[in-house]
């Protein structure tokens, strides 16, 4: 039978790779974003969620762990804490070494993860601003006192538009 501390090393390794996937993959939504390919931006978000629901089997199976070994921990996988399920693991001084060293370094590879979607609302943010000003602009230049209800034009009047095109 596996030792406890083993299933608690490999869970927290497959955590790991998880948010080592999930940090790339947010660099490379960076990269998506600055280049405005939405087609990619959509099968970068649909990784993204492939991989919370992987992290969410992960805490699940933790939180399975402590129940099969009868620790009393209290957390559902909304109220799940890597700090609290590393403190109730059992195991020796080294074992329960190495599960904070491994929780110490997933909560760093979180710290970044947060930087950077941070990171990526802005670029976001920065994009549709840019966006909205173009609209904006154009809107502005086609002489919209054109219009009088919804949809129609004013007989009789000459278009004034900043960008055409012929149908």
């Amino acid at each position: 039978m596996e030792k406890f501390a083993d299933k608690v090393e490999d869970l927290l390794q497959e955590k790991g790779a998880c948010y080592a996937q999930l940090t790339e993959l947010l660099k490379k939504e960076r990269e998506v974003i600055i280049a405005m390919d939405v087609n990619a931006l959509w099968l970068i978000t649909a990784k993204k969620n492939e991989i919370v629901k992987a992290v969410e089997a992960l805490r699940s199976r933790m939180i399975n762990l402590l129940d099969e070994d009868g620790i009393d921990h209290g957390m559902d996988l909304n109220s799940f804490r890597l700090s609290v399920f590393a403190r109730l693991a059992p195991g020796s001084a080294k074992e329960k070494a190495g599960v904070e060293t491994a929780r110490v370094a997933i909560d760093g590879q979180k710290d970044e993860i947060q930087r950077l979607a941070s990171e990526n609302q802005r670029y976001v943010g920065e994009y549709l601003d840019v966006i909205h000003d173009v609209i904006t602009t154009i809107v502005t230049l086609t002489g919209q006192e054109q219009y009088e209800i919804p949809g129609k034009l004013c007989e009789n009047k000459q278009p004034n538009h900043f960008i055409q095109a012929e149908v």
